[in-house]
């Protein structure tokens, strides 16, 4: 109950606050996240990093990927949400998004790619494929030979897929890692 000699705080009371902590809550579970990113950005700024650098480095890194897709198949050409020249590549998402049949064959895709060490998500009929600074020429290779042998008959019998030099070919704009 209420405090003795107090009343408590009731519906429609007014609301007190300490100048500037109005969007505070009872406990700031919020503040050691804030000192994370405010760390992070001190960082950023210390290395020379920015959002536009980031940027283009996931764009080149997806540009890679999106122009060695299988024709057919769960990752593919035909499959993507966002098909390739449909927008202004400058803004496409980090996240590259492709449509299944159904959210059984989302989760198998996924989990096929998972065996190649492939980590993405599903969401309903949706296969997403992220990416970050941290993705290197690399990896978006890996990703590439991963897609090929899990997806594409031909690679499997060691016969087609993507070759290193084939992807490298596509993504010259990738910086050096």
């Amino acid at each position: 109950g209420p405090p003795p000699g107090g009343g408590g705080v009731s519906l429609g009371d007014t609301a007190c606050y300490q100048p500037g902590c109005a969007l505070g809550g009872g406990t700031p579970s919020f503040g050691a996240a804030l000192e994370v990113f405010n760390q992070v950005m001190r960082l950023w700024e210390e290395l020379g990093i920015t959002v536009h650098a980031v940027h283009s480095h996931v764009l080149d890194a997806q540009s890679i990927l999106l122009h060695s897709l299988p024709e057919e198949g769960p990752i593919s050409a035909k499959t993507l949400v966002v098909p390739v020249g449909s927008c202004d590549e400058s803004v496409r998402s980090h996240t590259l998004v492709f449509r299944q049949e159904s959210p059984k064959a989302a989760a198998n895709a996924t989990d096929r790619l998972a065996k190649f060490g492939v980590e993405i998500d599903s969401r309903g009929e949706l296969v997403r494929i992220g990416f970050g600074f941290n993705h290197s020429r690399v990896d978006t290779e890996a990703l590439l030979r991963a897609i090929h042998e899990a997806f594409c008959p031909m690679a499997r019998s060691g016969r087609g897929g993507v070759s290193s030099s084939h992807a490298e070919s596509r993504g010259k704009a990738v910086a050096e890692e």
